[in-house]
């Protein structure tokens, strides 16, 4: 009987132990899609880099990784409120192809897509 004593309270010990313990938050770091809405049709580097003008999508547009155009960027849930518009904490890095027209450079994001003028 002795021999057993040492399990039997072992096993009280780990059942104990897991009960009390809360198991660990899976993080979940998806990315969602957003693409740019040109107002009035303009790429103008505030426009780009304003994060009202990203709206989410649920599915690609066919944008290329050419720096041209601003069209689309993924974007993790970090940085995404949960009305499904951009936080303020994002960046947005626009810089110029062609006179007036702004491309998504660099940013706090997954990915990010441009597109051909």
């Amino acid at each position: 009987m002795k021999q057993y004593i040492f399990g039997i309270l072992a096993i009280a010990l780990a059942v104990t132990t897991a009960a009390f313990t809360t198991p660990e938050k899976k993080v979940d770091n998806l990315n969602k899609l957003f693409y740019y809405v040109a107002p009035s049709g303009s790429y103008a580097q505030t426009d780009v880099q304003n994060r009202a003008n990203w709206h989410l999508t649920l599915a690609t547009t066919g944008c290329s990784l050419d720096a041209e155009k601003a069209c689309e960027i993924r974007v993790s849930d970090t940085y995404i409120n949960p009305d499904n518009t951009l936080k303020s904490n994002i960046n947005i890095v626009a810089d110029q192809f062609a006179t007036n027209v702004y491309f998504v450079k660099s940013g706090n994001m997954d990915n990010i897509y441009n597109t051909e003028q």
